[in-house]
């Protein structure tokens, strides 16, 4: 057993008639007086001179603070008391007192019982305290409260640690067999171990990525959020997210992504987003890694959205031509050809060259046009929208439409309708006198009137006189003819709406008869034969 501070012992001895006490090589065995002081108490026998006292010790530093607590052994008057401060037997530099306590006499082969207590003069702990029993003359042990321990060097108390200012108490029974002197010597020692303790850790890293769409139009916001956690026992340092998006995929104008984190406590978390753009639809997907210092990595899996994108068209449907007067409509059917729904889909139609007559249902109308909005228009669906006109003149008559929808392009078309007139003529013949007496004559009026909404062109107008009747001259909007029965006007080149040609035929009654005269006209828009006839009464 290795005794720390070397060893300084104490020394006490009883007898039947006298006390025995000895401290280096010094010892007496005569009727004494007991001198108590600062170093114990030690016996002076008759005739004991005392040496010179000792030259004045040099300076010392201030001394140290008395300890605190109480440290006094408790004596009864048939005892006496042997102390020692270790490890310097200076109360004031030292950190243990140990006292003895021994009966001053007892009787051969009685037990008795002597008192260690030993005081920690200290603020602090004093670890492994050990009482040893340094040598035993005319005493055996019989028990002791603790138990002693047997060593090597002999018997000794292990008291462990003493707390600051705390006093442990050692009881042991003894008997002496002889009589005269019975003595024992004690020491004590402390060990004070210093310790430290260094934490030993291992941080760990953890990484999700998450997507805040996984399908998405390539115009739609998306987040992708990486998240990092030091699941391990220590601070990660140096952090580092990264990230190479797909081809096609980027942020900020770049598919490297590169986000640093620095230092992760034990179970932190640190969230980092980012947002990314497409150059158009498709699939974008990709792994991401995060590294620290020391080698430590950890992987996320694949994540991305599916993107993508409207696609609108739009045809227009219409007559090619309309009668002046006469409606048109106009049908626009939008369609999305694309792989994403078109949202907020509208069209917007406008006209020229005619007046706005109505719009199919859903339609607001704006002035010369509608607005129609459409809603959401999925990949293939199609929707019909319509508008009318009508003009009142020849001419052109358009209607242009815009269709559009949120993360589509534009579409457009326009188409138009010829407005044109149709002639209507009127064919009219009378006559005048009538009735006409044999020999005489009567004049036939022929007029020919446009009453229609375009020129009628290269009108020709034939008479066909009865039998009864003989031509005699005619005239009018151009030359008249006869050949025979058969009055021929010459052809009018055209004959614009609302306006009229008159000729008239003066003819001589020839014979008695309630007649006929019949007259018919052609052009270029009406084949067909255009027919009229007047009645005549000729009398004698």
């Amino acid at each position: 057993m290795t005794r720390s501070f070397g060893r300084l012992m104490a020394f006490a001895g009883a007898a039947a008639a006298s006390a025995f006490f000895s401290l280096g090589c010094e010892s007496w065995n005569e009727p004494s007086e007991e001198i108590t002081g600062s170093g114990g108490t030690r016996w002076i026998g008759p005739g004991y001179t005392e040496p010179a006292p000792p030259p004045p010790p040099a300076p010392t530093p201030a001394p140290l603070p008395a300890p605190r607590g109480d440290c006094s052994p408790v004596v009864g008057p048939d005892q006496t008391v042997a102390s020692l401060a270790f490890p310097t037997g200076d109360v004031r530099s030292s950190a243990l007192m140990l006292h003895q306590v021994l009966p001053r006499q007892v009787r051969r082969n009685v037990e008795y019982t002597k008192v260690y207590q030993v005081c920690n003069l200290t603020s602090a702990d004093l670890q492994n305290v050990v009482v040893y029993e340094e040598s035993l003359d005319n005493m055996r042990i019989v028990r002791s409260t603790p138990n002693s321990q047997q060593g090597p060097e002999g018997i000794f108390w292990n008291l462990g640690t003493l707390g600051p200012r705390e006093t442990r108490t050692i009881e042991v029974v003894v008997t002496s067999s002889a009589v005269g002197t019975a003595t024992n010597c004690i020491s004590a020692s402390y060990n004070n171990v210093l310790c430290n303790t260094t934490e030993v850790v291992e941080p760990a890293l953890a990484l999700t990525k998450t997507v805040s769409e996984t399908a998405a139009l390539v115009c739609d916001p998306v987040q992708l959020c990486y998240t990092v956690t030091n699941d391990g026992s220590g601070p990660a340092t140096g952090v580092v997210i990264t990230d190479t998006l797909a081809n096609g995929l980027t942020s900020g104008g770049t598919s490297a992504i590169s986000i640093p984190v620095g230092t992760l406590a034990p179970g932190q978390s640190v969230q980092r987003c980012i947002d990314v753009d497409p150059t158009g639809p498709g699939r974008y997907f990709s792994p991401a890694s995060a590294a620290a210092d020391g080698g430590l990595t950890a992987n996320a899996g694949e994540v991305g959205t599916v993107y993508t994108q409207p696609e609108l068209r739009i045809t227009c449907d219409s007559r090619a031509s309309q009668f002046i007067g006469r409606n048109s409509t106009f049908e626009f059917t939008v369609t999305n050809v694309g792989n994403g729904p078109a949202r907020d889909a509208n069209v917007t139609i406008s006209g020229s060259g005619g007046s706005f007559v109505r719009a199919s249902s859903g339609g607001t109308a704006t002035g010369t046009g509608a607005n129609f909005a459409l809603g959401t228009l999925e990949p293939n669906q199609s929707r019909t929208v319509s508008v009318t006109y009508v003009s009142s003149a020849a001419g052109t008559v358009s209607a242009s439409a815009n269709a559009s929808a949120y993360c589509a392009d534009a579409a457009s078309t326009r188409c138009t309708t010829e407005y044109e007139g149709i002639p209507a003529i009127l064919l009219e013949m009378v006559d005048n006198p009538d009735p006409v007496e044999v020999g005489t004559q009567t004049t036939y009026t022929v007029t020919v009137t446009n009453q229609g909404s375009a020129p009628d062109t290269n009108i020709r107008v034939e008479m066909t006189l009865p039998a009864e009747l003989s031509f005699v001259s005619g005239g009018g909007a151009t030359a008249v003819s006869s050949r025979g029965q058969a009055i021929t006007f010459a052809p009018v080149a055209s004959l614009a709406p609302g306006a009229r040609v008159t000729w008239t035929v003066d003819v001589r009654a020839t014979a008695a008869g309630n007649v006929r005269t019949a007259v018919q006209m052609t052009s270029d828009q009406f084949v067909e034969p255009v027919n009229e006839t007047e009645a005549t009464n000729l009398y004698e």
